[in-house]
């Protein structure tokens, strides 16, 4: 199976107005390259002004940021979560600064004794080393929260139901069947373009599946997809 999938590159700018164009995306290197040239003119003609983001579409419909580093295009590293001590987290953050040389280049948050760890650096040292450094860790310290990561989701999904005026039973009913058939069923539910099922529930675990294997194309990757997805099902 070929590491190099053929992309949608989205940039949004001054504000929300995206400019959709073509790239093709290595899922080993996690570089975004032959991104096509598009007319950077909005709906009312204007030329875009102030860039909000970038990111890829990748052919599972999956979302990833993409940022600039040294004039090279890459998907920005995914939260890192893990649970344990303070002294666990200090001790691998140690050796992630020092494996890295990040100094003050990532962002740790706290939330019910999950750490949330945003890492910036967009290299692809970056890329080749975190999955060792982090299986050196996950077999104690670094092991992801599967019932975090599924509370999240669950929340999620309600907030945006809530806000859509989606019975929350109605979800239940096509959650029951525990498959994936279920799951892409809310599509026509929220009549959304996959909105509600992509960004508020399946980027949950697409970054749970992240925090196994940088590889979107292993078995491992979708098999943790789906553990977490089931079991959010199961829990909403």
């Amino acid at each position: 199976m070929t590491h190099i999938l053929n992309v949608t590159y989205i940039s949004v700018w001054d504000g929300g107005y995206e400019i959709e164009t073509s790239a093709k995306y290595d899922t080993k290197s996690h570089l975004v390259f032959d991104i096509k040239t598009a007319n950077g003119i909005d709906s009312d003609g204007d030329e875009v002004q102030i860039l909000d983001e970038e990111y890829i579409l990748l052919p599972n419909a999956e979302k990833l940021l993409v940022g600039e580093y040294n004039g090279e295009y890459r998907t920005t590293p995914p939260t890192l979560k893990f649970t344990g001590s303070v002294e666990d987290m200090e001790r691998f953050m140690n050796e992630l600064e020092a494996k890295f040389s990040l100094e003050e280049n990532f962002n740790i948050k706290v939330k019910e004794g999950q750490y949330d760890i945003e890492i910036y650096t967009l290299t692809k040292d970056y890329y080749e080393n975190i999955d060792a450094l982090s299986s050196k860790f996950a077999l104690k310290d670094m092991q992801p929260s599967l019932e975090y990561t599924a509370n999240e989701m669950v929340s999620s999904l309600k907030e945006y139901a809530n806000r859509k005026e989606i019975s929350l039973n109605a979800i239940r009913e096509l959650f029951s069947s525990h498959s994936t058939d279920g799951l892409n069923a809310l599509d026509e539910l929220f009549k959304d373009n996959g909105e509600g099922r992509v960004d508020y529930f399946s980027s949950f675990s697409h970054d749970y599946a992240r925090e196994y294997t940088m590889d979107h194309l292993s078995v491992l990757y979708d098999e943790k997809r789906w553990e977490v997805e089931l079991k959010a099902m199961k829990q909403f």
